[in-house]
């Protein structure tokens, strides 16, 4: 908070690229610029007008900023070492997070995309009765259904038992569900 440079530079140069080729780049550059300055100084004005006595202290962080900060360094840290950054990396992303709040700091645990159940991987039948009486859901979406040593099949879009939507006709092994 208080950052009002950095609010105002991204306000200003946003979708803005910098074209060497372009005669006119020198002169809107340095319109971007001018506006970015009074962009900063208004905030500035704003931030005095809402809270005089506060004169150029910093803005005291709330409870609720503190705990966004702490989650904030922790999915940094995370991306930094999940795109093969080193833990002893030279820069700030490679520290390991600080608590700033009177909260413990979060974790972070890879989760897999799309975890099979037991249904959809076929290994626990939707009902069964006997060899001669179940059924069963293939990881493609049929269900193989024997009543009295007769074997029905048919698709479905949707897992019976925990309601996934199957997707395409992937082979059996490479099926997500």
């Amino acid at each position: 908070m208080g950052q009002f440079s950095s609010l105002a530079d991204n306000l200003v140069f946003e979708g803005y690229q910098y074209d060497k080729e372009d005669p006119q780049n020198s002169d809107t550059f340095s319109q971007k610029i001018k506006r970015r300055n009074d962009a900063e100084e208004k905030f500035e004005e704003a931030l005095k007008a809402a809270q005089p006595e506060r004169k150029n202290k910093a803005i005291p962080k709330t409870d609720r900023m503190l705990i966004a900060e702490d989650i904030w360094q922790v999915i940094r840290h995370r991306l930094y070492l999940d795109r093969g950054g080193r833990r002893s990396g030279p820069v700030v992303d490679a520290r390991e997070p600080l608590r700033t709040s009177e909260e413990p700091l979060p974790e972070l645990s890879k989760v897999e995309e799309n975890p099979r159940c037991k249904c959809c991987a076929g290994d626990i039948p939707l009902y069964w009765k006997n060899n001669e009486n179940n059924s069963f859901v293939a990881s493609d979406g049929e269900i193989l259904t024997t009543v009295s040593d007769k074997t029905m099949r048919y698709k479905v879009k949707y897992r019976p038992n925990c309601g996934r939507k199957i997707q395409g006709t992937a082979r059996k092994e490479e099926q997500i569900c």
